[in-house]
């Protein structure tokens, strides 16, 4: 096999490896025992990892898991994901929510949904699409965040 065939081969599992990464996070008792395990969807936050933190995760008060990042000055709040249909995207901080795009992309690449009319408080409907895994990237300027986005 050529050295180039071999290359290519190894970007393309690597690139799948990404795309299914999973990571979990534990709760253990006093004593150090483990008593639970949170799967926790993985996202990338931006090409200019300078300027996007990733803020974290929260439970809000129906315990639905919030995913948080800052992008430049806003933080970008999703949930719930996974979702049955309806995702949730909340914008805080926007300096200017014109500049602001969503791009909801499926795994063959096929641009599902774009957005250009952003508000503080956005909703995505997912209901007619199949299950799977979805890219939702937010696009502010030149910096932008990706997000994996489960549909059950």
């Amino acid at each position: 096999m050529k050295p180039k065939n071999i290359l290519l081969i190894i970007l393309f599992c690597l690139g799948s490896f990404l795309l299914n990464a999973q990571a979990f996070e534990y709760t253990y008792d006093a004593a150090g025992n483990r008593i639970a395990r949170q799967e926790i969807v993985l996202k990338s936050a931006s090409i200019d990892n300078s300027s996007t933190e990733t803020k974290g995760i929260q439970q809000d008060a129906a315990t639905k898991t919030v995913y948080n990042a800052v992008l430049g000055e806003m933080t970008i709040s999703i949930y719930p994901n996974p979702t049955k249909g309806n995702l949730l995207v909340k914008i805080e901080n926007a300096t200017n929510l014109e500049e602001i795009e969503f791009k909801l992309i499926d795994m063959k690449g096929t641009i599902i949904l774009m957005q250009e009319n952003i508000t503080e408080s956005n909703s995505i409907d997912l209901y007619d699409q199949p299950q799977g895994t979805y890219i939702l990237n937010i696009y502010s300027g030149k910096e932008f965040s990706s997000w994996k986005i489960i549909k059950e």
